[in-house]
């Protein structure tokens, strides 16, 4: 940045590396990271995350495994993660992920570890109001991967009403959806992944007889609302605290697997039981660990 007479910014950090691999050609990787208040003029913290690569590839094969050997489907491939986050005021926060690829097996090829152990690549943005107990959020989940077998929410609404008190005598429990829903299949599969076969007479891919489930089904849309209730009765009865409740789902469906529209209704009841345990024991002490005594809790619980 100083060659271009650029300021670098507070807790920002930004990385461009070219590469050059003999067996599948050059390209560019860039990372930028970036943290801090009061971007775009709201008051709370931001966390910014991105990850680009494009490579020219004129390999042959991804090796993905010793008999998981597929043809590299195009010379110029890439990705592009985005990940964003900001407490837009003390109730409002946003939070969102672009996770871009270029076709199915780049991610696994060229970054096998964050393939494995990394956030699911999905791309949505997703809206929150939190107060107490109280919250509602806007989720729009598109899928910009067409061959995952991935559910779009365009869009879908929650409302969360958690422990709210009703007469000092019970508790409530409430979560109430509604959203739009498309769900895509996967066309792109090739002979070379239906006919993987492992050793040991042990086949990958067998063929099934004709069924409406996914994968077999074409993508479709469908709507759905919900709502979910528990009710609950604390009772604090000497040194058990016992909680009856009983909860009920209802769901709606506009279109099911097999094609017609459908509804649900879930209901159930218990109680659950907490006998809590402790002791202190005041005379532990550590000038190592910074300990003035430990107060040990176990709580026994049943439901």
């Amino acid at each position: 940045l100083e060659l271009f007479g650029i300021d670098k910014a507070t807790d920002t950090r930004w990385s461009i590396n070219p590469l050059f691999y003999s067996s599948r050609g050059p390209g560019v990787i860039t990372e930028f990271q970036s943290s801090g208040v009061g971007l775009f003029g709201f008051p709370g913290r931001y966390d910014t995350f991105l990850r680009g690569q494009l490579q020219w590839d004129y390999g042959d094969i991804d090796r993905l495994g010793r008999l998981r050997q597929f043809e590299v489907p195009n010379d110029l491939r890439g990705l592009l993660t985005l990940r964003h986050r900001q407490e837009l005021t003390e109730n409002w926060s946003f939070q969102s992920q672009v996770g871009y690829q270029s076709d199915r097996n780049f991610y696994e090829q060229w970054w096998k570890r964050q393939f494995d152990e990394d956030l699911n690549q999905e791309t949505f943005g997703l809206l929150k109001y939190q107060n107490e107990q109280f919250a509602m959020s806007a989720l729009v989940k598109p899928n910009i991967r067409p061959w995952m077998n991935e559910a779009q929410a365009l869009p879908r609404g929650d409302l969360w009403l958690v422990g709210q008190d009703l007469f000092n005598l019970m508790t409530y429990y409430g979560h109430a959806s509604a959203g739009l829903y498309r769900f895509n299949t996967s066309s792109d599969l090739s002979d070379a992944y239906l006919n993987t076969i492992f050793p040991n007479e042990f086949d990958r891919y067998r063929l099934l007889p004709p069924s409406s489930d996914m994968p077999n089904r074409p993508s479709f849309w469908t709507s759905r609302i919900n709502i979910m209730n528990e009710l609950a009765l604390p009772l604090h009865l000497g040194v058990i605290n016992l909680t009856p409740y009983g909860l009920a789902d209802l769901a709606y469906y506009s279109e099911d697997m097999p094609g017609a529209d459908g509804g649900r209704v879930w209901y159930g009841y218990g109680a659950r039981a907490a006998m809590p345990f402790s002791k202190l024991y005041s005379n532990v002490e550590s000038e190592f660990f910074n300990v003035r005594g430990i107060h040990h809790k176990v709580s026994l619980e049943a439901d």
